[in-house]
């Protein structure tokens, strides 16, 4: 969940290996061409962008289950009209998100 002003809303963010999304979620650009989330970053949908006001390469706040903040940055994009899923791949969970939740279901994302 996240807050835009008085609305809650959701961003599902997976966590996973690309090669092991196949058939789950298809992680390519508009163009048609493959994509794959960063060592660094989340991959969000491009309509995402659009919707929310934000750039490839802006942050945004989470909070995990303990209401710890962290910031995930968007590296990337992928195309698809029906998923509002985020990626991020195992290197940028450790990264940031790592040793301070227990439960993938808690995350909330708050406005910077």
């Amino acid at each position: 969940m996240y807050l835009d002003g008085d609305e809650c809303k959701g961003l599902p963010i997976l966590c996973a290996e690309p090669d092991k999304l196949e058939g789950f979620i298809n992680l390519k650009g508009s163009d048609g061409k493959a994509v794959k989330p960063a060592d660094f970053g989340v991959l969000v949908r491009e309509k995402f962008l659009e919707y929310e006001g934000y750039e490839k390469g802006d942050g945004f706040k989470v909070l995990d289950d303990d209401l710890k903040e962290h910031e995930l940055y968007i590296t990337g994009t992928y195309y698809n009209p029906f998923s509002q899923t985020s990626v991020i791949s195992p290197q940028a969970y450790k990264l940031y998100l790592a040793g301070s939740m227990r439960s993938m279901h808690s995350l909330f994302k708050l406005p910077v």
